[in-house]
């Protein structure tokens, strides 16, 4: 349908859920329902876009993190979550061409603020698309995003173990893998029963462990830490509209003193819900921390504006600059158990990060001793054919001026992989010398 972006609607959904807390199915069901009316190849794309992002979150963590200077968990939640998408994107979808998969995700920083991490955003996610395929996994903890490193070693420490109509679960399970996947497959996957076993194992220990951790943790955890106030908002777009071009239009100032009369109507209305149906706008609905003094996400006017309300009651029009006009109505005041489920599940990640930092590695010397580096192999320069180098001038040409306007911070981008490159080649030439003085000392 025209006028909606899906893309954003999927955004939107996936910070509700990745960063608010709010349980995925219940959350994304509810999304699909109120977009009814869109066609149903576009519910389908937001269907596997939020489900896809969420399942495979790590791996997506991972390879952002191996192409950006800025960690995900450095990033601010809007950023992160598009990058996330964008990526899932480029290597699980194939809608569209990853360019321009890269174009609509820089337009989306950009109108949702973020102007100045576009070229960010530009140059992590077409380097992601240029070494597609070519990043390797160090474990298949992070091809398949499950930590695999949280096992038994902490399990007794929660009475955690596995009964036998589990481990008869998962011996069936993985031997049903095993009879419904292609020899061909199995050997494309590297699978074997043994692996299959062992990783749902891994899974199982894991969610067990979190769940015992998670209500220990609960006992830190008070209703003013998870006290969330929600309301439903419409926005009044005053930017202008785009023309078939991708040029801005921007309004006059009658159809500015229009829009503002609508918002102006909806505040005075006394049904919300009917008078946004009436108007034919578009309501969205927001939750935030109850006196939080900053959000990475709505503007902090708006914020202040709904601390002053109490449920059920209206705003009057809020002006933001560079957006428009902003009418909202506090639907909820209360301590909120999806916030409570959020934080038990960041309080289990900080715990889980400090048993990371507890474990141990011991090399084996006398398994290490046997170890020979007879040969030592590199792998070849790729060539760049004609083809590719066509292509490569094709894309950039055919870039939006949204993506043009970040070049300089692309180039920003370019610079580093020359430098992490260059550090590769490094770390590659000391790896053969330190083999070479294995070898040595071996013989």
């Amino acid at each position: 349908m025209a006028g909606t972006n899906i893309r954003e609607i999927s955004m939107e959904t996936l910070v509700e859920i990745l960063e608010h807390g709010q349980f995925s199915h219940i959350y994304l069901k509810a999304v699909l329902d109120k977009y009814g009316y869109l066609e149903k190849n576009e519910r389908a794309f937001i269907n596997r876009l939020v489900n896809g992002t969420i399942e495979r979150k790590l791996e997506l963590d991972y390879i952002i993190d191996n192409y950006s200077k800025t960690k995900v968990k450095k990033m601010k939640p809007l950023i992160r979550t598009i990058m996330r998408m964008a990526v899932f994107e480029i290597y699980y979808m194939d809608a569209v061409p990853d360019s321009a998969t890269c174009n609509e995700y820089v337009k989306l920083a950009k109108k949702r603020g973020f102007s100045g991490l576009s070229g960010f955003v530009n140059g992590v996610l077409r380097t992601v698309a240029r070494q597609k395929g070519k990043l390797t996994y160090d474990d298949l903890s992070i091809k398949y995003s499950m930590p695999q490193w949280i096992v038994d070693k902490w399990t007794a420490d929660y009475g955690v173990e596995l009964t036998e109509e589990q481990n008869t679960a998962i011996s069936d399970a993985a031997a049903q893998f095993m009879a419904d996947n292609s020899a061909e497959t199995i050997e494309e996957m590297g699978a074997t029963e043994e692996y299959v076993n062992q990783y749902l194992e891994y899974r199982t220990y894991y969610s067990l462990v979190s769940d015992a951790a998670k209500e220990s943790l609960d006992a830190d955890i008070s209703d003013d830490d998870c006290w969330m106030r929600t309301f439903t908002y419409v926005v009044f777009d005053t930017t202008g509209t785009t023309s078939d071009d991708g040029t801005l239009v921007e309004y006059t100032e009658d159809e500015i003193a229009d829009i503002k009369a609508q918002a102006e109507e909806l505040a005075a209305a006394e049904d919300f819900d009917s008078e946004v149906e009436s108007l034919s706008l578009t309501a969205q609905t927001y939750s935030y921390l109850k006196g939080e003094e900053e959000d990475d996400t709505m503007d902090m006017t708006i914020i202040d504006e709904a601390e002053a309300l109490s449920e059920g009651q209206t705003s009057s029009v809020i002006e933001i600059d560079g957006i428009g006009y902003y009418v909202i109505r506090l639907d909820a005041d209360h301590a909120s158990q999806t916030k409570r489920e959020s934080l038990q599940t960041e309080a289990f990640d900080t715990l889980m990060e400090t048993w990371k930092g507890e474990i141990v590695w011991t090399v084996n010397e006398r398994a290490w001793s046997k170890v020979k580096f007879d040969a030592l192999f590199k792998a070849p320069d790729e060539e760049t054919t004609e083809e590719e180098t066509t292509e490569e001038v094709t894309e950039e040409s055919t870039e939006t001026e949204d993506v043009e306007s970040t070049e300089e911070d692309s180039e920003d981008t370019s610079d580093t992989e020359t430098i992490d490159e260059s550090e590769d080649v490094a770390d590659d030439t000391e790896a053969e010398d330190e083999s070479t003085e294995l070898t040595e000392e071996a013989e």
